[in-house]
């Protein structure tokens, strides 16, 4: 008697066969001279920047939620 038969996924496949694929790739070494100082000023910015945005839109959605429940309560109570 045989163990269960197993299914695959096909994405999990497809997946594993690409990153099989990237281990073949030869490895680059990109020199790029930078100042340390200035990479990290310029990530702690972009960092920075994006968490603004996402508050300031997390607040918006907030907002609209809030109006489309007064609006829900509203059309039931109508």
């Amino acid at each position: 008697m045989t163990g269960p038969s197993r299914r695959t996924d096909p994405f999990a496949d497809d997946l594993t066969s690409a990153l099989h694929r990237l281990g073949d790739l030869p490895s680059r070494r990109l020199d790029v001279d930078a100042d340390r100082d200035s990479v990290e000023h310029g990530l702690v910015q972009f960092v920075l920047t994006v968490v603004e945005r996402l508050g300031s839109t997390l607040l918006l959605l907030g907002e609209r939620m809030e109006e489309l429940k007064s609006n829900s309560d509203c059309a039931t109570t109508t």
